[in-house]
């Protein structure tokens, strides 16, 4: 496995001109197949990533470059990604990191962040943490971007298993195409599992999600819904017997149906219509998770 270690470190803030609100933060590292710089530039809270074999520190801190050579400097150094980490806004750095924990490169770049955001005090600190060292043996703290990036994923898991009831009608037919007899009901889904149909629904318009690979424990809950629906109310099980008795080797005229064959005929013949609204305002009712 890769491993970086880190032989020198550099911050410094551009402070007005042109360039204000820019902080620039440079790693050197070594490989067991390459020695090169990585550099991190922040404008404004957006990062932009180069490497390159030489120093270019100083350039990228001038204020008086010109900004034509700057560019083709630039350009000439910008990376999108480092080994099989993509680069971005912040967020989507630490939600690849957040996929991708394993890779050699999430210690390098927690480390070059946090060097960049840190306060104009803590610069020299955290130089001296990383440098001589191979960073994946360092403790490195974490920057204020990457906590914010964990608070708000706690915060996105725990409401994902807020509780939302979706409304929707069932028909079940063996053998008849009649869809006149749509029953109402209600089923209580996850945050996560209601986004994951809408998701569905708004690439696949006109598709059915409920029969995809994927959607099978969705399609479950509808399913034990329906039947409970139904068990509730004495429902007319002439077609589930003879369903039944084309399918059960120990079936009798006096065979006493169970929730479990309700379950099974369901999941064969039922079919489900969601009558909440898929749009863009309907990802969930806060007020309504709360009052749940």
């Amino acid at each position: 496995m890769k491993k970086y270690y880190v032989q020198d470190a550099k911050c410094d803030v551009i402070g007005a001109g042109l360039f204000a609100h820019t902080v620039v933060g440079a790693v050197k590292y070594k490989t067991d197949d390459t020695e090169e710089w990585l550099y991190c530039e922040e404008t404004d809270g957006m990062p932009e990533f180069y490497l390159s074999k030489n120093d270019i520190f100083g350039d990228l801190i001038k204020e008086d470059v010109q900004q034509q050579e700057f560019e083709e400097l630039r350009d000439g150094a910008r990376i999108s990604e480092l080994d099989d980490i993509s680069l971005g806004e912040y967020e989507e750095i630490f939600e690849n990191i957040y996929r991708r924990k394993c890779s050699p490169a999430v210690p390098l770049l927690r480390y070059l962040i946090t060097l960049v955001r840190c306060d104009n005090e803590d610069i020299e600190s955290i130089i001296s943490m990383g440098k001589g060292k191979y960073i994946d043996e360092v403790d490195i703290p974490q920057s204020d971007v990457e906590e914010e990036f964990y608070e708000d994923l706690e915060e996105e898991n725990d409401d994902d298993e807020s509780v939302k009831t979706v409304e929707f009608e069932y028909y079940v037919s063996f053998g008849r195409g009649d869809s006149s007899d749509y029953m109402p009901c209600e089923v209580e889904l996850t945050k996560a599992e209601w986004k994951k149909l809408q998701d569905f629904y708004k690439e696949n318009p006109g598709e059915e999600a409920l029969g995809n690979e994927g959607f099978e424990e969705i399609r479950e809950k509808f399913i034990n819904a329906a039947v409970q629906c139904d068990w509730e109310n004495s429902f007319d099980v002439s077609d589930m017997l003879e369903y039944l008795e084309e399918n059960r080797e120990d079936f009798d005229e006096v065979y006493e149906v169970t929730f479990e064959d309700a379950k099974e005929y369901y999941t064969e013949y039922a079919s489900i219509e969601i009558v909440e609204n898929i749009d863009e305002e309907a990802y969930w009712d806060e007020d309504e998770a709360e009052e749940e």
